[in-house]
């Protein structure tokens, strides 16, 4: 066992008052750079929930080696989640490297388990340089998806598939991308498992109370669009079908929860399609239960994903989607039974599916309880998880090829 007392170069903070972390268990080091101050990306919530339930369930015991965003080390202090305080050396990746060289001395740690670009980098680094202590750990990488919308994400993407050499196993949360990998990646474990989110939150506040804490009227309804501002998830093509839907309807908000690099340039079109007025950008919402609570319909309009949280947390909540066809979302909404499913790229698409389940009351609350059923039934926390201890222990025990 370690002790908590020891010094090293990266501080881990260890939950106070919980004696949780004192237990005999295997340690899982999660590596993961979550996204920048101020925004929440789909990894980030996969982490931190998953080590919420690993915590309640596992025999496995989760500690989080983090290199940035203050933010997201408060919300794994606030779920009694150990971490590796890498914020102190944020945009350092190289002296991160440095100064981690210690710890697998001062932790027992049975897996790695690495999410995503930036972490992967940092993990194979430590692999490669440290080859006696951390490249005897075994590594489980979890792709949670490609962008390659750029050059420079391109490049990412080819990197990323490079570091998968020092894995013994690779997580998809998408069948695409899980037949992606099995072209491409060869003598590796790899294994389908899609996210899963956490049981509906029960809403102590009422509709007009949730309203009334985001200056929203009281009577309208109300279109969403949760996640990151980025250019990816084409909030541009929401904003244009919420046009669409304005001119028929005049009892309508919307609804743009979440935070990042596109937001200037997204309010301004909200502003030259006239729509400024109608359109409420609330920034990041830590409490996004409210927002799901009052959301009459939640749109996507990515044109890359795999399984998108968002959509799994809205459904949960009894909500219809309306989602573009792409990545792993077929995989969760059969078009017109649980969500609907549009074009990619296409506004005009998404505005006639948002003016359909308008007219319709009965169609959206009868998609809305069928799309929780399917939540509850294939996409929760707890199924992912245990599909993931059975990958800790195929490549802890050298069952993964």
């Amino acid at each position: 066992m370690f002790n908590k007392n020891n010094k090293i170069k990266l501080p881990i903070i260890f939950p106070e008052n919980d004696n949780y972390y004192s237990k005999e268990k295997s340690y899982i080091l999660h590596i993961l750079e979550p996204e920048p101050e101020g925004e929440l990306g789909g990894a980030d919530t996969h982490v931190l929930n998953l080590c919420k339930e690993q915590k309640k369930n596992s025999k496995y015991v989760p500690i989080v080696l983090i290199n940035q965003n203050k933010s997201y080390t408060n919300m794994l202090k606030e779920a009694k989640i150990a971490y590796i305080d890498g914020t102190i050396l944020k945009h350092k990746k190289l002296d991160l490297i440095r100064y981690a060289k210690n710890i697998p001395e001062k932790l027992h740690i049975s897996c790695i388990h690495s999410h995503q670009y930036d972490a992967n980098y940092i993990t194979y680094l430590l692999h490669k340089i440290y080859k006696k202590t951390w490249g005897k750990i075994p590594v489980l990488m979890t792709c949670h998806g490609w962008i390659e919308n750029t050059v420079k994400n391109i490049i990412k993407t080819k990197l990323d598939f490079f570091t998968y050499n020092i894995s013994k196993a690779l997580i998809t949360v998408c069948k695409k991308d899980y037949v992606r990998l099995k072209k491409h990646v060869k003598n590796k474990g790899i294994y389908c498992i899609p996210n899963g989110v956490c049981s509906r939150t029960s809403i102590l506040l009422s509709n007009q109370d949730i309203k009334n804490m985001f200056n929203l009227p009281l009577n309208a309804k109300i279109i969403t669009f949760v996640g990151r501002l980025s250019q990816e998830k084409r909030i541009d093509l929401y904003l244009k079908a919420c046009k669409e839907v304005s001119k028929k309807y005049d009892n309508v908000i919307f609804v743009v929860a979440g935070s990042g690099s596109e937001e200037r340039r997204l309010k301004e079109l909200a502003s030259a399609l006239k729509i400024k007025n109608q359109t409420y950008f609330l920034g990041f919402v830590k409490q996004i239960e409210c927002i799901y609570e009052i959301t009459d319909i939640m749109v996507l309009a990515s044109d890359t994903e795999t399984t998108p949280r968002t959509i799994l947390e809205a459904m949960s909540f009894n909500k219809c989607v309306v989602a573009t066809c792409v990545g792993g979302v077929p995989d969760i909404i059969e078009s017109g039974k649980n969500g609907i499913l549009v074009n990619k790229g296409s506004y005009i698409d998404i505005s006639k599916a948002i003016i359909q389940l308008l007219k319709n009351t009965e169609l959206r609350m009868k998609i809305g309880e069928k799309a929780k059923n399917t939540v509850n039934e294939k996409f929760t926390i707890s199924i992912m998880e245990r599909n993931i201890e059975k990958t800790y222990d195929s490549i802890i025990n050298n069952l993964y090829v």
